[in-house]
């Protein structure tokens, strides 16, 4: 697949979840995008730390990055109460296999 601007842009929309806007305000509409784009900026460093061992398997895996969003916008929302999540440990069990680039 090619990475234009348009295909990133779609990526950032529909995984941080940047379809509707809760403000009316454009000022806070703004923050929210801001709010969206701190969260894809933090799920990106957290997913490339994480190690998927590509040892003794058949296809080479990556990471499924929608749900890596999902994990880190739960520890972010986590009270003091309850203990935080292992993260890694969470993003590592949802891999999925890299697709071959098809020509097109």
């Amino acid at each position: 697949m090619r990475w234009d601007i348009e295909t990133s842009f779609r990526a950032l929309k529909y995984t941080v979840g940047l379809t509707n806007f809760h403000a009316k305000r454009q000022e806070s509409i703004i923050q929210e995008i801001f709010a969206r784009m701190i969260l894809h900026n933090f799920a990106e460093m957290i997913t490339s730390h994480v190690i998927i061992s590509q040892m003794d398997k058949r296809h080479q895996y990556q990471v499924n990055f929608t749900v890596a969003v999902h994990v880190c916008r739960h520890f972010l929302r986590s009270r003091d109460e309850e203990p935080p999540p292992d993260i890694k440990a969470l993003i590592r069990k949802n891999i999925l296999p890299i697709q071959p680039i098809r020509p097109g």
